[in-house]
């Protein structure tokens, strides 16, 4: 175009005109290209992936669904192993031996089995459910460093103002709690032997348990606070006289002891000294040898009773909680708790982004032929507000 109106004659004004045109023109005329974004899978976690799904539905069947598409299906570990040694080209190899030796070194098959170890522990830690995560606060924290957990007071109340007379301000009083984080740790050794003795079963019952240790770890050490009584940061224990969470003296489960621990509960102050707080109990906390005891004292029933004084208030209005944790302690003590949404009085932490046990893999760690997986657990527990939680020793 610039050489047919150079050989034209035209002038620049004329030609910016035409230029602009033709430029409107082409513009109009081209294709409006949209871009999509396509998620892509690396071809590697893919096979990694259907590799372990088929390991572990062999190891937990009734945990895992069984997928006829999957390529790998059925398949025993040492078999699973020469898969993967025959898909990064090298030779099938001669001896048990050589196999385990070039699967364990140049192929995909040590993160099939961490991922079918982490699979295997995680699942294990989720379905061993401990019960004190039904009535504890959980929170996350980003460091191993000392939190203070501060506990605010009642905003104070409004006061008779005279005519001409300066608003009096108020104050808001606090008091803390601190703690921090632990690590636990273990590390397990899939050995060559038990990949050439195709022993499935071992990996399952070394990470299966080491998953319900982890549940375990966590639901003691809960349990130790409620045990243990620790001194709270006001320098009383967590229940004590001074806080109004104790029974004066001991008595078994009935709606006359239930009664006074609610009644304690209710009439707990504010840190003003002054607010009721109004805290109903909605858990009933209680050693495995309570617990038969504890179901029928809460479950409601269809019997008509004789007198008014047999009725049972509490009937379908608590939540019955029984671990054995507590028995070691006592066989006869109780506990009354709130609903950790409105009054929070233990809680239990995580590392941010670690929520429950974390692995690693390592091979031939300290000369150990095989593949290491190394796990830990950050966790902390700490009782933040005794004005939630009620004792009675029982009898």
């Amino acid at each position: 175009l610039v050489a047919q109106h150079v050989e034209a004659g035209t002038s620049v004004e004329d030609f910016r005109k035409v230029a602009l045109d033709e430029l409107a023109k082409r513009s109009e005329a081209a294709p409006i290209r949209s871009a999509a974004a396509v998620v892509t899978r690396d071809e590697a976690d893919t096979r990694r992936e259907a590799m372990s799904a088929a390991l572990l539905h062999q190891m937990r069947p009734q945990r895992v669904a069984d997928d006829p598409q999957n390529p790998w299906r059925g398949m025993r570990l040492s078999r699973l192993a020469e898969e993967c040694v025959r898909l990064v080209g090298r030779p099938r190899p001669v001896s048990p031996n050589q196999l385990v030796e070039l699967a364990l070194s140049t192929s995909d098959f040590p993160y099939v089995l961490a991922n079918v170890a982490n699979k295997t522990l995680l699942d294990s830690y989720q379905y061993a459910a401990p019960t004190y995560k039904r009535w504890c606060k959980q929170t996350t924290l980003p460091d191993f460093k000392q939190v203070s957990r501060v506990r605010l007071g009642e905003f104070p109340g409004f006061t008779l103002t005279p005519e001409g007379q300066p608003i009096q301000f108020g104050s808001v009083s606090e008091s803390r709690e601190q703690y921090n984080l632990a690590t636990y740790a273990r590390a397990l050794t899939i050995t060559r032997e038990t990949i050439i003795n195709d022993d499935l079963g071992a990996i399952e019952r070394m990470f299966g348990e080491l998953g319900v240790k982890a549940a375990l770890l966590e639901n003691l050490t809960v349990y130790e606070i409620l045990n243990s009584n620790p001194t709270m940061g006001d320098g009383a224990q967590l229940f004590h006289a001074n806080h109004s969470n104790v029974a004066g003296s001991g008595g078994a489960i009935s709606v006359d002891t239930v009664g006074v621990g609610r009644a304690a509960m209710m009439v707990q102050k504010g840190l003003d000294g002054v607010t009721p707080l109004n805290i109903v109990p909605r858990f009933l906390i209680v050693p495995a040898a309570l617990a038969t005891k504890a179901d029928a004292f809460v479950t409601a029933t269809s019997v008509i009773y004789a007198k008014q004084a047999d009725v049972n208030p509490f009937a379908g209005r608590l939540e019955v909680v029984a671990d054995a944790a507590l028995d070691g302690a006592s066989a006869t003590a109780w506990y009354l708790a709130a609903d950790p949404m409105m009054v929070p009085t233990i809680e239990y932490a995580y590392l941010e982004g670690a929520q429950g046990p974390q692995t690693r893999l390592e091979e031939n760690v300290g000369g150990r032929l095989g593949v290491s997986i190394f796990a830990w657990l950050d966790f902390a527990a700490k009782a933040i507000d005794w004005r939630g939680l009620y004792r009675n020793p029982g009898a």
